[in-house]
């Protein structure tokens, strides 16, 4: 079957998200008493995430969006351990479902496209590189579109490492 549009706009616009996580081990980060994990809707809207509550609610709402419920559990208990070796209480905010098991009070566009899984994974595995990611002010998020101007391309001058996330 042949179907032919016209006048019609259409377009193949794509949510980009790219992550910048410090490689610098020296750093002297100073730790907040308490750290709350929100949730938070990160899709295509141009965002820069810097403070260390914009990225644990981008790390928080990856888990909750890639994993099963007991698998953010663990994840979240993890968060929990290494958080507490350094003396941070935490907090996540309750995660709510539709029916079908879909976040509801939360989202990442088109989660785990790209280098997504990989970094949630590796930061979730490794301590030094969670305690850089959400506390070195080196170490941001970058959120937009390839519609827009902005760009989410990491344009640093020192050692990082680097996750793109594009659908």
């Amino acid at each position: 079957m042949y179907q032919e549009r016209r006048s019609v706009f259409e377009t193949n616009s794509s949510s980009t998200h790219s992550i910048c996580i410090t490689k610098d081990t020296r750093a002297d980060h100073s730790y907040p008493k308490k750290l709350v994990f929100r949730l938070g809707e990160f899709g295509w809207e141009h965002e820069e995430l810097f403070t260390p509550e914009e990225k644990a609610a981008y790390l928080y709402t990856s888990i909750l969006s890639l994993q099963t419920k007991e698998e953010a559990e663990r994840s979240k208990n993890k968060i929990f351990a290494v958080l507490g070796e350094v003396g941070i209480d935490c907090e996540f905010e309750q995660a709510e479902y539709w029916g079908d098991g879909w976040l509801s009070n939360g989202y990442v566009d088109h989660a785990g496209d790209g280098d997504h899984y990989d970094f949630v994974n590796k930061t979730l595995n490794n301590r030094n590189r969670l305690l850089r990611y959400l506390f070195s002010e080196q170490s941001f998020v970058l959120t937009g579109n390839d519609n827009d101007d902005y760009g989410v391309g990491i344009d640093v001058d020192y050692p990082h490492e680097e996750y793109y996330k594009g659908n």
